[in-house]
């Protein structure tokens, strides 16, 4: 499945929806997430599919092609 277009973003509900769903394997076009915006689109959408990840398992993969504008964060922990 892809969702996000060159002229409409998904939104995180609809990627944290097609992640719910078992039997799809998806693709995230943010091409029309300004290259600006994409770190604050991250910070919305990441914790959202932690969460769905320690409820179902699922995605058992994350891959984010292109995240070198994204610096690495130190954990709190």
């Amino acid at each position: 499945m892809l969702i996000g277009e060159a002229r409409r973003a998904p939104t995180v509900h609809e990627v944290v929806h097609a992640l719910s769903l078992p039997q799809e394997q998806l693709v995230v076009n943010l091409l029309a997430v300004r290259n600006d915006d994409r770190p604050r689109y991250f910070a919305a959408l990441l914790p959202r599919v932690q969460e769905l990840r320690a409820s179902t398992g699922r995605p058992h993969w994350l891959v984010v092609d292109e995240a070198h504008p994204f610096p690495p964060t130190r954990s709190s922990s």
